[in-house]
């Protein structure tokens, strides 16, 4: 099942899915999904927290363009290790680039500046000791939320890497297993939309 997502991936894929196939396939179409998904959510996220400063808000744009590439980058290095959060990542990423772009005046993308990949990695590093969001905390009490069936799928699927064929032998009463692949789906989407109602809270 894995392996034919990395090779036709889904539009209505979870985060989770489209960064595992960034992840073992270097999958261009997946990144551009997550792209397509939250990239006015980036774009939103900032201007909300810009307000009226228009300097900040000249550097939007770049500042969300340079978030996108830190993910890419990360994922296909093995630093990404937020599971499904990818949109809260990627608004953490973008209010520091932006900052840091404000701050210092830098030129963003496309006008010369490269960013280097060593100031990436102590960058998100910086972000995940000072972000004051426990991400675990937060996908432990949303997976607590979902229904029995539900958590066995998942961690069976992609914890124990399970193939759908066996889980279906565990539970029969899902009649196919094509139907193993949407109950996961729905199950996925449950856990993100939970995920982001405690995110909401917090924030």
């Amino acid at each position: 099942m894995i392996k034919d997502i990395m090779n036709k991936i889904r539009s209505d894929a979870t985060d989770l899915q489209l960064v595992e196939a960034v992840r073992k396939n270097n999958n261009k179409s997946a990144f551009g999904i997550i792209c397509n998904r939250y990239h006015e959510d980036v774009i939103n996220h900032l201007k909300a927290k810009t307000s009226n400063n228009l300097y900040l808000k000249s550097f939007i744009d770049d500042a969300a363009s340079e978030a996108f590439i830190i993910l890419w980058e990360s994922i296909i290095k093995g630093k990404y290790e937020e599971q499904g959060y990818v949109k809260a990542f990627l608004q953490k990423i973008a209010f520091r680039r932006l900052m840091k772009m404000s701050n210092q005046n830098t030129k963003p993308i496309g006008n010369g500046s490269e960013i280097n990949d060593d100031d990436n990695y102590d960058e998100l590093n910086e972000l995940l000791d000072e972000d004051p969001i426990n991400y675990k905390n937060i996908a432990d009490e949303a997976f607590k939320s979902l229904k029995q069936i539900c958590k066995e799928i998942i961690l069976l699927k992609y914890y124990e890497k399970i193939d759908d064929t066996v889980i279906f032998e565990k539970f029969p009463e899902l009649i196919s297993i094509r139907n193993v692949s949407k109950r996961r789906l729905k199950c996925m989407d449950k856990l993100r939309e939970k995920s982001n109602e405690i995110l909401k809270q917090i924030k």
